[in-house]
């Protein structure tokens, strides 16, 4: 058994047969030869030279001489033995779950509480020291910071994240001042004064900053593990009706949209509207 390495994320550059073309992203490398101690299921299939080619995975006669536009992907066996729901169960047949697990570089704490330095470094040029209060114009980081997210995540995760990535108006501006002194948290800025991933969002796990900075706000974490939890609500229809017809001319999907029950990794809780009021002034 090994480690799953990137498999739904690996870029190869390796082709099945040399006339070809390069395959896409997504996709597990072929030619690669077996180690003996690694375990494959059942009678899978290799090259001459124990390699893994496109019939190790694919059940489909042929595949490797399909263009790719021509495969059916929705065909039971397209993986072997499938179909796979989820397509992980395929994959853990060879690659071992706990060492396949997604890394998150948002655990900074080692089991006994001690900082993992190595974790910090994916962000800042040097590892600051979270006892040592600084200055945000001496932290130094390997992208700027409205940059950073983007490296693990998409530039717009969820809805409206684009329209925010602005710098505030006076008004707005300052009610977030007032809202940093109020609550007693911090709501930072790119160095344009924009707003970004970091505003709303802590990169940092609770207790890691000391607890009194306005740094280390952020939401207790309430879900399994600390992660986001959603569940269908009766006002699913009314944000459909609202949002569907405005998406669609701009030729975008409605993405589907659930309650959010648990949320973690937020400077205020979004769920009472707390996030949204620290910028924003509704009238009642």
């Amino acid at each position: 058994m090994a480690p799953l390495l990137g498999v739904l994320a690996l870029l190869s550059a390796v082709t099945c047969g040399a006339a070809e073309p390069m395959l896409p992203p997504l996709h597990h490398p072929v030619g690669v030869v077996v180690p003996q101690e690694f375990h494959l299921p059942g009678e899978t299939p290799l090259g001459k030279s124990g390699e893994l080619v496109c019939a190790s995975c694919h059940g489909l006669e042929g595949i490797e001489h399909m263009p790719f536009d021509e495969v059916e992907r929705s065909a039971p066996d397209f993986l072997r033995g499938g179909p796979w729901r989820p397509l992980t169960r395929f994959c853990h047949q060879c690659h071992e779950r706990p060492r396949a697990a997604r890394f998150d570089v948002h655990r900074m704490l080692d089991e006994e509480g001690v900082p993992i330095e190595r974790h910090c470094l994916y962000c800042h040029r040097e590892a600051p020291d979270p006892d040592r209060e600084v200055k945000r114009e001496e932290l130094e980081f390997v992208l700027p910071p409205e940059r950073l997210c983007w490296g693990c995540h998409l530039p717009a995760p969820h809805l409206n994240a684009l329209e925010h990535q602005v710098k505030p108006r006076d008004k707005t501006l300052q009610a977030l001042r007032e809202s940093e002194r109020r609550e007693g948290v911090r709501l930072p800025l790119d160095g344009e004064g924009r707003v970004m991933c970091a505003t709303c969002h802590n990169p940092h796990p609770p207790g890691l900053l000391p607890e009194e900075r306005p740094a280390a706000r952020q939401v207790e974490a309430t879900g399994p593990e600390g992660r986001v939890v959603w569940e269908e609500s009766p006002w699913s229809a009314v944000f459909r009706r609202d949002k569907v017809a405005r998406l669609a001319a701009e030729g975008l999907e409605l993405p589907p949209w659930r309650h959010l029950i648990h949320e973690a990794r937020l400077r205020l809780p979004a769920r009472d509207g707390s996030l949204c009021r620290a910028c924003h002034r509704f009238e009642e």
